[in-house]
């Protein structure tokens, strides 16, 4: 179960880490 909690956030803190990249450069774009 523990396992299963760390790599969900392995793949979130990525995912949201990128989100709000993504979300940076388009209000800077807009």
């Amino acid at each position: 179960m523990l396992k299963n909690i760390k790599y969900d956030l392995m793949l979130a803190i990525p995912a949201l880490m990128l989100a709000s990249v993504l979300g940076a450069f388009t209000v800077v774009h807009s």
